[in-house]
């Protein structure tokens, strides 16, 4: 207990430490001030901002979070040694946990989601065990908790009861982030780019964990509308970052199929754009975009997803590009709507020959 307290207490101050350490700036781009910057009315040129990003921005640090699974391996195994007893004090500061205890050990589980801290633990095999050992201890301790509590629960209070289903609710939460939300996003980026965990290509795993974000809204977006979907995949080079690419492109093989692939329909399956730019002071960039979308009138949940996943998976052009140095990034999903009408419109009416229609 006083261990657990020790740990919540030097949570808080670390928190005003990183307060106290961040630097305050108004009307300045993002990119003339220091990591660690809080901007106000930032300037971002040929950028439309909207919503609270046109009046605030954040530049974070880019220092390594170096992810230390022992305190959170301390936290669960203390929460074992708590059980049910006729002591109400107990109940009210033990079982199965303190309030403390719980939020501080929840608290840490979310910060795994931050893409450095993500990043330690996507490379990191070793890690990846602990924390689905942390993550199995703690299941088996809600179902054990939660035979104890049944079998309890006629000789507690009503306020005891709901102490405790509170408690082990929040133990649900945290075992739900452990599982779903980090351990199994682990194994679904890893599907989606073979290899990547060896490679410690930290700008490919972001542009994989955002691809995979965007992929897990769509599978539960497909109750409204499971006939379709698809997303645009976006990046932005430098003219000499492209050149290297497109090197690269020639030496794998690939510079016919990139040919095939820019001469598609606008917003159809695997077609490719390339785009020149030239934004201000004399600088070239090209932007690439990578189009991924699956159509049918007939299918079952999750046959959508799935098929993206796998065009993902295999698309070597992607995956190359993934190991070059881009300036700018960005995943979108299509509207399902769009998808369907994009669909039908190539299906031949009666009594006519097929006709391609593009929707934009």
């Amino acid at each position: 207990m006083i261990e657990a307290a020790k740990h919540f207490l030097n949570l808080c101050l670390n928190l005003v430490k990183k307060l106290f350490s961040i630097n305050i700036e108004i009307g300045k781009a993002i990119k003339q001030v220091k990591k660690n910057s809080l901007i106000f009315f930032p300037c971002q040129l040929n950028t439309f901002s909207c919503g609270i990003s046109a009046f605030v921005a954040f530049k974070a640090s880019s220092d390594p979070n170096h992810l230390n699974l022992d305190p959170i391996q301390e936290m669960v195994l203390s929460l074992k040694t708590k059980s049910l007893s006729s002591d109400v004090l107990s109940i009210r500061d033990d079982f199965p946990g303190s309030d403390d205890l719980l939020n501080a050990l929840f608290e840490e589980c979310q910060g795994f989601k931050q893409e450095s801290v993500f990043s330690d633990l996507f490379f990191n095999e070793g890690k990846r065990d602990l924390l689905l050992s942390i993550s199995e201890t703690i299941e088996q301790l809600i179902k054990d908790q939660t035979v104890i509590f049944k079998k309890e629960v006629s000789n507690l209070s009503s306020s005891d009861v709901e102490i405790i289903s509170l408690r082990l609710e929040k133990l649900q939460d945290i075992c739900w982030c452990l599982k779903k939300e980090i351990l199994d996003n682990i194994t679904a980026i890893s599907n989606l780019a073979i290899g990547l965990e060896n490679s410690d290509n930290v700008p490919g795993l972001r542009i994989f964990k955002r691809i995979n974000a965007v992929l897990n809204s769509i599978d539960r977006l497909e109750v409204r509308g499971r006939d379709s979907a698809g997303i645009s995949v976006i990046f932005t080079l430098t003219k000499q970052e492209f050149e290297n690419f497109r090197k690269g492109l020639i030496k794998a093989g690939l510079s016919e199929r990139l040919k095939q692939r820019t001469n598609h329909l606008v917003l159809s399956n695997n077609s490719l754009t390339i785009k020149d730019t030239f934004p201000e002071n004399d600088q070239h960039f090209v932007t690439i975009s990578f189009i991924y979308k699956f159509a049918a009138e007939i299918g079952a949940l999750g046959d959508n997803v799935s098929f993206i996943r796998s065009q993902i998976k295999n698309d070597h052009m992607l995956q190359l590009l993934s190991n070059y140095h881009f300036a700018a990034n960005s995943i979108s999903a299509h509207p399902m709507g769009l998808c369907r009408r994009h669909y039908r419109s190539q299906l031949p009416s009666p009594g006519q020959h097929s006709h391609r229609q593009e929707n934009r």
